[in-house]
């Protein structure tokens, strides 16, 4: 616990020297901060220093020791003061209790009577920080209550729950999550950062922090407001007088600016629409985030969402029915397809009917083969997906996920990988005399490029390299029998742009050099 601070002030300079020599301050956790002699030093010290105990004679010139007690006990916080003085009048004593000393001792000062009033003053004043310090714990845990319930409400409400478990009119909201909405407009806003590279999450954590400084500008615009800080955005829900929109998005405009600014990455300001009723603005988050995903191929700053019927439209053969079928007749080669047609419609779509297709068919994929781990696994695509700064990565990926889905689900029923491991063997022996990339072959049956290369290597029995290189020596044997090809043109039309590599991997297949293989004529 902090020590007690004492001031003594006193005109003449023995008696303060006496005062600091009756106690045994460091016994009672004290300690002196100053001596003083007169009463206007004594009061700028005390406004500066802010003592806990001023002990102090009456009489001084200047500001006397009444004076002083009046200037006191006007302030914030202020000290206990122990008056002293010559004066055996009751009447004066009464006076200076009665303007706020705490305590009134006469001269000469007794050690036991010094001692004892400032025992009781040390007592007060530990019992005060004990109640001070529990209050503000309490404080502290209540506001930590409200915030956390705060923030609960924005998390399922940018999530697109929090309309299943809103209670019916504000008052009821404000009761249940620590607001203080008024009657008004209602309006999302959502900062969209392109954060990439490993240092998204700190540069996010130093965005947070920045959110309290953005305070003033919305308490300028808004009679209620709540910001929000996820891992790659930041969002607001601004309460305001009707009338004052385009002033709140001016504002959000502004913050935009700070934050790109800060962040030195791409931010996109979306405002949704204006709404009276709270319910309603959470039943449009389906709506909302086509406007965030509208980033990905508008390339505007900010982005203002509008009524906007007519753009959920879906060609009736990419209809999820459809996928469906397809997923539970096990139909593979039409599941292939039907993402093949649905590359091709997207490209005529805005990014935000695009994602939400999107999301729709993973959603779909992970309930029917995942089951029980679709929750975890859907979250995970979901959080990869809005990190993603286009269209194309968000596809590469997405076709990914799907075809190891596929997959999977093939393998827990026995099967084998047909669509997957067959077209890649039928590409190979297709294009052996290319330069062939694992990443190209994986993105042509829609997985990973680990992930094929463990599915091959686990159907047949060899790595892709490995089989890649099977198939050029074959055919490579095939033209040292039959042709008159020199060894370097064969070593091309295999494959290989060195010929010192051609025949070390002949050699390491064979056993034997293409010289010796074509000079036997095995």
């Amino acid at each position: 616990m902090a020590k007690v601070r004492v001031l003594i002030v006193d005109d003449e300079f023995f008696v303060c020297q006496l005062i600091s020599h009756l106690v045994e301050w460091e016994k009672y956790h004290a300690k002196i901060i100053g001596m003083i002699d007169n009463g206007e030093e004594a009061l700028d010290v005390i406004m500066k220093e802010c003592p806990d105990v001023v002990i102090s004679d009456i009489r001084m010139p200047g500001l006397n020791g009444i004076e002083l007690v009046k200037a006191v006990k006007n302030l914030k916080n202020p000290a206990k003061i122990i008056l002293i003085s010559g004066h055996r009048s009751f009447e004066y004593a009464r006076e200076a209790i009665n303007l706020g000393a705490d305590y009134y001792l006469l001269k000469p000062i007794r050690k036991n009577e010094l001692l004892e009033v400032f025992q009781g003053i040390v007592a007060e004043i530990d019992k005060e920080r004990s109640l001070a310090d529990k209050e503000k714990d309490y404080e502290e845990k209540l506001l930590s209550s409200k915030n956390e319930l705060r923030k609960q409400f924005m998390s399922s409400l940018t999530g697109g729950q929090v309309e299943k478990e809103l209670p019916a009119g504000l008052s009821a909201i404000n009761e249940k999550y620590h607001f203080a909405f008024q009657k008004g407009c209602f309006l999302l806003g959502e900062w969209k950062l392109d954060l990439t590279g490993e240092g998204r999450r700190a540069d996010m954590e130093i965005l947070r922090r920045q959110l309290s400084k953005y305070q003033h500008e919305l308490n300028s615009c808004c009679m209620e407001f709540e910001l929000y800080a996820e891992e790659n955005a930041l969002w607001v829900l601004a309460n305001y007088k009707k009338g004052q929109r385009g002033n709140v998005i001016w504002h959000l405009k502004s913050i935009r600016d700070t934050l790109e600014e800060i962040s030195r990455c791409p931010v996109t300001l979306v405002a949704g629409l204006e709404w009276e009723d709270l319910g309603k603005l959470a039943g449009n988050m389906e709506e909302f985030k086509k406007c965030v995903y509208l980033r990905l191929d508008e390339q505007e700053k900010v982005i203002l969402e509008k009524e906007d019927g007519g753009r959920n439209a879906e060609c009736a053969s990419l209809k999820l029915g459809t996928l469906i079928r397809y997923i539970e007749g096990r139909d593979n080669a039409a599941i292939v397809e039907y993402f093949e047609k649905l590359k091709e419609a997207m490209k005529e779509e805005r990014g935000g009917t695009q994602l939400l297709k999107i999301h729709r068919i993973v959603s779909t994929f992970y309930q029917l083969f995942e089951e029980g781990r679709y929750e975890e696994e859907g979250r995970v695509i979901e959080e990869t997906i809005e990190n993603m700064n286009s269209i194309e990565e968000i596809w590469k990926y997405v076709t990914q996920k799907a075809g190891e889905v596929i997959a999977e689900n093939e393998k827990r029923l026995g099967g084998i990988n047909s669509v997957q491991i067959e077209e890649t063997v039928r590409y190979i022996n297709a294009h052996y005399t290319e330069n062939l990339k694992l990443k190209d072959m994986a993105e042509r049956v829609y997985i990973s490029p680990q992930y094929l290369s463990g599915l091959f290597k686990k159907e047949m029995f060899m790595t892709i390299s490995d089989y890649i290189a099977k198939i050029r020596m074959e055919r490579a044997k095939e033209l040292l029998k039959d042709t008159g090809l020199s060894i370097g043109e064969i070593a091309e039309k295999t494959g290989y742009k060195d010929i010192r590599h051609f025949s070390t991997m002949f050699k390491r297949l064979t056993g034997l050099t293409p010289s010796e293989f074509r000079r036997i004529g095995i």
